[in-house]
């Protein structure tokens, strides 16, 4: 074999690795595609799933795999090689840079959230409670003053009147609860009672 044929068969054979920066990116992206998956069979064990669910979703988590790989623009067998020849040094340091990875998106989506609600003024919301079909608060009946919507407060005439009938009904009631002075109070002897039989 010449030497130029040589060279260049170890020039292309020559395997730069995938830098430890985009491992740890990619490994992030595979734990988002496969926490994604999971919410999909609703977070739960593979025990309690089907046999055929199960069959599912493994195949679903190589599909999440394999795009994530796609998207990276890296071969799913480099990706197996780099894996098993990581050594333990390197290992870590990718670990803590797929933690440097997570901060900056939680900071970015915290960002973002803080930005969308920048915008918009918050305001207090007021509660009114008591409210009821029969009774009902109409909130466009009185103009608006000072920014703030006119509420009526207290009880109508009519309710009052439904109180103190209701009142009334209860208070007559418990006074005829007990035995008439008319009727006799059975007794225990005779009748249909569970005696003893002689």
């Amino acid at each position: 074999m010449s030497l130029p044929l040589l060279i260049l068969s170890l020039a292309l054979n020559a395997d730069d690795g995938i830098p430890l920066q985009q491992q740890a990116q990619i490994e992030s992206d595979q734990a988002k595609a496969q926490a994604e998956v999971a919410k999909k069979y609703g977070n739960r064990k593979s025990s309690e799933m089907s046999q055929d669910e199960r069959r599912q979703m493994i195949k679903d988590q190589a599909a999440a795999d394999k795009a994530v790989l796609e998207k990276a623009g890296v071969d799913p067998k480099q990706w197996a090689r780099e894996q098993m020849k990581r050594s333990r040094s390197d290992y870590a340091t990718a670990k803590e840079m797929g933690k440097e990875i997570a901060e900056k998106e939680k900071q970015a989506a915290a960002d973002a959230a803080k930005k969308g609600s920048g915008d918009g003024k918050e305001t207090e919301v007021q509660v009114q409670r008591g409210i009821s079909d029969d009774n009902p608060v109409m909130i466009d009946e009185k103009p608006v003053e000072d920014g703030k919507p006119g509420v009526e407060q207290g009880i109508s005439d009519a309710d009052a009147a439904a109180a103190q009938e209701q009142d009334r009904l209860e208070n007559s009631g418990a006074a005829s609860d007990g035995p008439s002075s008319g009727g006799s109070k059975p007794s225990g002897k005779g009748g249909k009672g569970g005696g003893k039989r002689r």
